[in-house]
Order: C-alpha cells, then sequence, then structure tokens
C-alpha cells in the first residue's frame, strides 16, 4: 500500500461529530487574599465567606527561590497553571458542583496590569483552568476579571 492510498483511506473514514452543551454556574466568591514577593512567592485564594472549606476555595500559587528558580510576574504575560514543577499551582472545589480538585489539570493566568504603590501590590488578570472529570468530560472554570489588592 502507499502513503497515498492510506491517506485516502483516512481521510474518507466515517464522519464523527461530539458537541457538548456548556453550564454556566455563577461563582461568588467574597473572601480575597494575595501576596506577591518578586522572585519568591504568589497565593491567591479566593473563598466563600458564609461557607468556608477547601470544598469553596480556589487556591493559584507558585514559589520560587529568589535566584535561578525565581518567580516573577510581568504585564502583559502569560502563565501556564499545572501541577508540574515552575508551574502555577491550583486547587478548586465548589460544593455541589466540584468536589475535589483534580490530581491533573491545565490552564493559564495572564496577567494585564501588576503594579505597586505604596507598598500595596495591584493585579489585574484573567485565568481559566481545565479538569477531566471522573467521567470522561472536560470542566473548565473561567475567570474573566480578577483584580485584587495586597
Amino acid at each position: 500500500m502507499s502513503f497515498g492510498s492510506e491517506m485516502g483511506e483516512f481521510l474518507t473514514s466515517s464522519n464523527e461529530f461530539k458537541a457538548d452543551l456548556i453550564k454556566t454556574v455563577p461563582i461568588g466568591f467574597d473572601n480575597f487574599e494575595f501576596g506577591y514577593i518578586e522572585g519568591f512567592q504568589l497565593r491567591i485564594r479566593l473563598g466563600i465567606a458564609e461557607n468556608p472549606g477547601s470544598r469553596n476555595e480556589l487556591t493559584l500559587e507558585a514559589d520560587g527561590d529568589g535566584a535561578a528558580n525565581a518567580f516573577t510576574l510581568k504585564e502583559n504575560m502569560t502563565y501556564i497553571i499545572g501541577p508540574g514543577n515552575g508551574l502555577i499551582h491550583a486547587t478548586f472545589g465548589l460544593e455541589g458542583e466540584v468536589a475535589y480538585s483534580p490530581k491533573e489539570y491545565w490552564g493559564d493566568l495572564n496577567v494585564k496590569s501588576l503594579s505597586t504603590v505604596a507598598g500595596q501590590t495591584t493585579i489585574n488578570a484573567r485565568f481559566s483552568i481545565g479538569w477531566e472529570t471522573d467521567d470522561g468530560n472536560e470542566m473548565e472554570l473561567r475567570c474573566s476579571t480578577l483584580k485584587i489588592s495586597t
């Protein structure tokens, strides 16, 4: 068999289409914490004050050593969220929707602006985190606006 005939068989195989209706669930985080030490640490915690706990919280965190493995945020940059070394790590739970944080996940944090005035640091960003559920469906948490200060 030649390459052309094999490719022809592949390209003319039965068509398939899969689509999902995405359900939007608004999350009313009302407890915010932000800590950033350039080169060393990033901590963003969003929670629900009326119902605290690991099942009602989102945390983004990264650590650096201030030297060769420093973690530094810059404006107009995108950072990878994931479980590996040198990435921003995430945990997330929402009672009634997401029972636990998955071990495997992916996403990104896009820093629109970062400023420090009179010792107060403010970040304006957006992020998304995705994962596969136990039943094989993909879920995604998207935050289009995050503006938080130390």
